[in-house]
């Protein structure tokens, strides 16, 4: 291999490895955002938040499901 297509290889990786960290941050922050509304909304609806997180209740949560653009009802 050239040396330059090294160095450019190189570079790529870098700036890769730069975008993979900056992505993780931003999932660590949503994971954060998700949990502090999970905890407020838990004294609500613990069911719902229940069946989000994987605990078991016993009791089945109705899904909603839309279908279509909302602006099809106006």
């Amino acid at each position: 291999m050239s040396q330059t297509l090294i160095r450019s290889l190189k570079s790529q990786n870098t700036s890769l490895q730069g975008e993979v960290e900056r992505l993780a941050i931003g999932i660590d922050n949503l994971s954060r955002q998700l949990a502090d509304a999970l905890n407020l909304l838990k004294p609500h609806h613990p069911e719902f938040v229940a069946s989000i997180v994987g605990d078991d209740t016993g009791e089945k949560v109705p899904v909603v499901i839309v279908d279509g653009d909302p602006e099809d009802d106006a």
